[in-house]
């Protein structure tokens, strides 16, 4: 009997007050992409609407936009959306459910982000930006 193989889920999140990919979030991003992982992302302003630019800019399909309420605040590419009840800490804890491996990109700074690597621990590589 034939199993079905689904593909390996990696989050990646990061801090809203960055504004810029640097080329270690490129090359990051780029492997994730050449081992064709599934990317779930959130939709907010800064590291979430960079790296949906970066992967759109390069017609990157396998990827979801995780969000709270009715329509993600940012969908640069137009994919899947999964709409989760609840708060942003809710919508990260749900996401991070499904994925093997975690991405932050991190300002040193951000609860947030800071919260996600904590949760991920061991399954999360963090590229720290100052």
């Amino acid at each position: 009997m034939n199993s079905i193989q689904l593909p390996v889920s990696v989050a990646i999140s990061g801090s809203r007050s960055i504004k810029s990919l640097n080329s270690e979030c490129i090359a990051r991003i780029n492997k994730i992409i050449e081992l064709n992982y599934q990317i779930r992302m959130g939709d907010a302003p800064g590291i979430d609407t960079l790296v949906q630019s970066y992967l759109h800019s390069v017609n990157y399909p396998s990827v979801q936009v995780w969000h709270i309420g009715n329509k993600p605040r940012n969908n640069i590419g137009n994919w899947h959306t999964v709409e989760v009840s609840g708060n942003y800490t809710d919508r990260d804890r749900s996401m991070h459910r499904y994925c093997k491996f975690g991405l932050a990109i991190w300002d040193g700074r951000s609860r947030g982000t800071k919260r996600n690597i904590e949760q991920l621990g061991n399954r999360m590589r963090v590229v720290l930006i100052q």
